[in-house]
């Protein structure tokens, strides 16, 4: 089964065996279930194509893709198959919402690995066999908003946005004070609205522009802050969490015998088929 890389903890610290061994393999699993309906939204995969995942079920195959071949529950597997219907989610189909951990999904030419640790206010599901696009720079940065008292501002508009075409947007917000939120207003698009937070913080989002779409940052009256580290670059195939948090997720490590994976964080593990 496609094994990932070695990561860094939850901690920041590299996880090694003893006696001067090579890093372990460590990543994060997510764990949705039907009563949280927690899935990820994705571009759409036509029937037919191929798919190999690799399943942790709690509750058979409810909630996988059409064309699925029986699993068994409570047991980590990699399953192949060829998929009836279209697809638009992981770990959902229709109303049907998964139990259980999915990762490693490859499916269309994109690789979701789903080994996010969800920190902070990101949504996004990385597509690793993509590679983003050149930055197209939302305003100079780091740029200081208005003070406190002062008027809401909607200080920059993003150029070159191409209609159809999926973007990772992402700002650094420091050096926050008052109350009320701050952050970027989308237009003609999708997501469309307000995406902010109150206070510090990364905020990252997907976005699909159409021909007049834009992406102005703000504050409001009540507060001020800085917007640092702007990106607003094309992401192909990349996916959104959808009532995912970081308490979905756990640290595991691969044990040495590539039997079990160990969660680090007081869960059960997982054995391996």
């Amino acid at each position: 089964m496609p094994y990932p890389e070695a990561r860094r903890s939850r901690r920041g610290r590299s996880v090694y065996g003893g006696g001067g061994a090579p890093p372990l393999v460590q990543r994060f699993f997510t764990t949705t279930t039907v009563s949280g309906s927690q899935h990820w939204t994705i571009p759409q995969v036509l029937s037919g194509e191929s798919i190999t995942m690799d399943v942790y079920p709690t509750n058979g195959n409810t909630g996988l893709p059409t064309g699925a071949p029986a699993v068994t529950d409570n047991v980590y597997q990699t399953i192949t198959f060829t998929l009836t219907g279209n697809m638009d989610y992981i770990n959902r189909n229709g109303a049907s919402y998964f139990n259980g951990i999915t990762a490693n999904v490859l499916v269309d030419g994109r690789i979701y690995k789903i080994d996010e640790d969800w920190a902070g206010q990101s949504t996004v599901l990385k597509n690793s066999s993509a590679v983003l696009g050149n930055n197209t720079v939302l305003l100079p940065t780091p740029f200081q908003s208005d003070l406190i008292g002062g008027a809401s501002i909607i200080p920059y508009d993003a150029a070159n946005i191409v209609s159809g075409v999926l973007y990772l947007v992402r700002v650094v917000i420091s050096n926050y004070q008052g109350t009320g939120t701050v952050g970027i207003i989308s237009d003609n698009g999708v997501p469309s609205g307000e995406n902010s937070i109150e206070g510090n913080g990364v905020l990252e989002f997907l976005f699909t522009a159409d021909s007049t779409a834009t992406q102005r940052f703000f504050s409001r009256g009540t507060n001020q802050c800085t917007f640092s580290e702007s990106s607003f670059r094309q992401a192909d195939g990349y996916g959104t969490a959808v009532n995912v948090t970081s308490a979905d997720a756990d640290s595991y490590i691969l044990n040495g015998a590539g039997t079990v994976w160990e969660n680090q964080e007081g869960g059960s593990d997982l054995d391996i088929a």
